[in-house]
């Protein structure tokens, strides 16, 4: 899998990791308020299906803004 869906306990919000690249995505805001619609912040099941969703997004249909570089971040971050 090219991107892995990941929760900065710093940021407070979900980022994606490109496996390829080594970088780190930062989801645009709307696709991180769909995300909220898909799990839960409460329980470690809420946590998987909304990281679970957001790699399906990046995975499964390739959006545009995976390659902006606006929404990329190389090296290392404290998310």
């Amino acid at each position: 899998m090219r991107y892995e869906a990941t929760y900065g306990s710093n940021t407070k919000q979900w980022w994606l990791y490109d496996n390829e690249t080594d970088e780190w995505v930062d989801p645009p805001m709307d696709v991180l308020k769909e995300t909220d619609n898909h799990g839960s912040y409460d329980t470690a099941d809420g946590m998987d299906e909304m990281r679970d969703y957001l790699e399906g997004i990046a995975n499964d249909e390739n959006p545009d803004w995976l390659y902006d570089e606006d929404y990329r971040y190389e090296g290392e971050l404290d998310i």
